[in-house]
C-alpha cells in the first residue's frame, strides 16, 4: 500500500510543518523534508522522512510539495536557482498578502509548476481532526488531485481558481478575531481596574461573547438582504452603549482607539436619520468608503516589500 502513495515534500518545518509531516508519515505517506535549520528535520527524520539537503530534490523527487514558511520572501529565496518544477504540484500555505500569492502563482506557474495557494484555519491542537480547516484557491486540477493528500490535514474548502482568494478569505477570518482580540484585551483590563482577575473575568465572557457570535447568522441575513429595518439591535441601543464604552474608559485612563472609530460610524448613520435600523447597517458605511477609495483612488500604495 505504502508504494502506491505518492510522494510528499515538506518544506519548512516550524510547529505546523511538524505536524503535517507527522500526521502524512502516519498514514504511511513517503515524505521527504527540507529545513534551512538542519536540526529541525530531526523528528521526522526519526519517524521515517527522507532528509534532503538539496531543494533542487525536493523538486525532482515529489508529485506534491507542502511549503510552510514564515514569510513569501523566504519561498523566493529558497527557489531561486529552481528553473523547472517539473509539473509538480505547488500547496503554500504561507501566509500572505493576496497580491503576493498572485504573484507567486504566476511565478511558479512561468516555471512549469502547478500553483494552489491556501491557509490553515487551525491551531496545532487541532490539526488533523474535524475541527481544522484548510481554504484553498488556484490551479483547480492542483485541488482535484491533491484532496485526499489535503484533507488529511481537515475540512478541505476550494474557493475558486483566483489565487488571491485564500488570502483575502482568510484575511477577512483574521480581521473578525483580531477585533474579538482587541476587544477582549480592552475588556480585561476594565475588569482589573475593579479587582477581577483575568481568569475570573472569562467566566462570564466567554458565555456573553458565544452569544454575540449565534447572532451573527442573523446579521448576515440582514446584509445580505439588504433587511435594515426594525433590526432587533438598532442603532440609537449601541450608540449609547458604545458611548458609555468611551466615557468609562476615558474615566479610567483607558486608551479609546479602539472604540472611536465604530462610534464615529454610529453617529453618522444617527445624522442621517438611521437610529432606528439594525446595527448591520454599519457595514453599508464601510461599503460606501470603500467605493469612495476606489474612485479617488486614495488608498494607500504599499511598497511592495510591505506585501510579503
Amino acid at each position: 500500500m505504502k508504494n502506491n502513495l505518492k510522494n510528499i515534500g515538506l518544506i519548512g518545518l516550524g510547529k505546523m510543518g511538524q505536524l503535517i509531516g507527522t500526521i502524512l508519515l502516519d498514514k504511511n505517506y513517503k515524505i521527504s523534508v527540507w529545513n534551512r535549520t538542519s536540526t529541525k528535520t530531526d523528528k521526522l527524520s526519526d519517524k521515517g522522512a527522507t532528509v534532503e539537503t538539496g531543494i533542487e530534490n525536493i523538486i525532482k523527487g515529489n508529485e506534491l510539495i507542502i511549503i510552510t514558511l514564515s514569510n513569501y520572501k523566504n519561498i523566493y529565496e529558497i527557489f531561486k536557482e529552481i528553473d523547472n518544477f517539473n509539473k509538480a504540484h505547488i500547496v503554500n500555505l504561507t501566509s500572505g498578502s493576496p497580491t503576493a500569492a498572485n504573484e507567486l502563482s504566476k511565478w511558479i506557474t512561468d516555471k512549469n509548476g502547478n500553483y494552489l495557494d491556501g491557509a490553515m484555519l487551525a491551531i496545532p491542537e487541532t490539526l488533523g481532526t474535524d475541527e481544522a480547516n484548510l481554504i484553498f484557491s488556484g490551479n483547480s486540477q492542483s485541488f482535484k488531485e491533491n484532496k485526499s493528500e489535503l484533507s488529511l490535514l481537515g475540512n478541505t474548502h476550494y474557493l475558486g481558481t483566483s489565487p488571491d482568494y485564500a488570502e483575502m478569505y482568510d484575511t477577512a477570518l483574521l480581521s473578525a478575531s483580531y477585533g474579538a482580540l482587541a476587544g477582549f484585551f480592552n475588556a480585561t483590563l476594565i475588569a482589573e481596574i475593579i479587582n477581577v482577575k483575568p481568569t475570573d473575568f472569562i467566566k462570564l465572557l466567554v458565555p456573553w461573547l458565544t452569544s454575540i457570535v449565534q447572532f451573527m447568522p442573523h446579521l448576515a441575513n440582514e446584509i445580505e438582504h439588504k433587511s435594515y429595518n426594525n433590526g432587533d439591535s438598532n442603532i440609537d441601543i449601541n450608540q449609547v452603549a458604545v458611548e458609555h464604552l468611551i466615557h468609562s474608559n476615558l474615566l479610567h485612563n483607558i486608551p479609546t482607539n479602539l472604540h472611536k472609530p465604530l462610534n464615529n460610524y454610529l453617529q453618522k448613520q444617527v445624522e442621517m436619520g438611521n437610529e432606528k435600523k439594525s446595527f448591520s447597517i454599519i457595514y453599508e458605511s464601510l461599503k460606501k468608503e470603500r467605493k469612495a477609495l476606489i474612485d479617488s483612488q486614495s488608498s494607500t500604495n504599499y511598497l511592495k516589500e510591505d506585501l510579503y
